[in-house]
């Protein structure tokens, strides 16, 4: 009797040790899991809080993503339709400009987002679905000379030629962010031309329309749209006098069939600085301002970053 006492006292005790033990080790798990385990994902990284303006993004707009909940610093990699995505950190959160290209097909794409993980240092990966929605653009039908429509062999291939050179510009961008605050249009009056109108000249359908023209009087002052670089002044058969501003991280804006230019290749340019001057050179019925954007090799509406840009600087303030 009492050899069975003495081997049920001790069957206790080893059944208590085992008991700690395993509640020693739900305690570490459980610690461990607040942090968060090298080379997983918590919670926060997880269900990142993340929004998206406008709301449903369209083909030819760029848009203004905005996540929080992110453990980070700002990434040093996102991609989105094949572009690599600038983030920005300010308020909490991470911003970044999401351009489609008006030729893209409207359903879901995957934005990509890299970061190392402030805390511990592991590399994660957030992926999220963006919707691509499409929409209608207007149509333009317009009556040129005919000289103005067709064109010879040696004025094609000029034009061409053109065409490679201004594109290459879009390939060299500053690493540096050199906007600041939200952009601007670089000359007062009315948009008489859409950004993705399809043009129809002389009863045949041409390329889009990939800027704005903003009415103006010969000789009216053009102002940078956002502080920048000047990337190129150059002379061309179809858009005139141009003028291409560089604003860091593949942000362009473009400035065609000026009459006068007020800069110089390489110079620094302030928000509201002179460009130049409203004219008709090029392929122009009238004077006006033919306005482009460009972002990372992507052709968007110019408004449409006025308004993205314009949140990110409500955002910060």
């Amino acid at each position: 009797m009492l050899n069975s006492l003495k081997f049920f006292s001790a069957g206790s005790a080893c059944s208590a040790v085992k008991r700690l033990f395993y509640e020693l080790i739900i305690f570490v798990f459980c610690c461990f899991m607040a942090v968060g385990f090298p080379g997983t994902a918590s919670c926060a990284d997880e269900r990142p809080a993340w929004t998206l303006h406008p709301a449903k993004l369209a083909i030819g707009q760029v848009g203004l993503f905005s996540i929080s909940g992110v453990p980070a610093t700002p990434p040093k990699a996102g991609a989105f339709l094949g572009r690599p995505v600038y983030f920005h950190a300010g308020s909490g959160r991470l911003t970044a400009l999401l351009p489609v290209d008006i030729s893209t097909p409207p359903r879901k794409y995957p934005l990509t987002i890299e970061y190392e993980h402030i805390h511990h240092g592991t590399k994660k990966v957030i992926t999220i679905q963006v919707e691509v929605h499409p929409y209608e653009f207007p149509v333009e039908e317009l009556t040129l000379p005919e000289k103005m429509v067709t064109f010879p062999e040696e004025i094609l291939k000029r034009i061409q030629d053109e065409k490679e050179a201004v594109d290459a510009v879009f390939e060299k961008t500053s690493a540096s962010l050199l906007w600041n605050g939200g952009f601007v249009k670089p000359v007062e009056g009315d948009i008489v031309g859409l950004f993705g109108s399809r043009r129809i000249l002389n009863g045949e359908e041409r390329s889009r329309h990939l800027g704005v023209d903003i009415r103006g009087k010969e000789g009216t002052p053009i102002r940078c749209a956002n502080s920048g670089r000047v990337a190129l002044v150059g002379d061309f058969y179809l858009l005139g006098s141009t003028v291409i501003l560089d604003h860091g991280q593949g942000v362009f804006t473009i400035y065609c069939h000026l009459s006068k230019t007020a800069v110089k290749e390489g110079q620094q340019v302030a928000k509201g600085e002179l460009v130049g001057e409203v004219g008709a050179t090029g392929r122009a019925t009238g004077p006006h301002l033919h306005w482009g954007a460009v972002i990372c090799g992507t052709r968007v509406d110019p408004l449409s970053l006025i308004e993205a840009t314009t949140m990110i600087a409500e955002m910060r303030n």
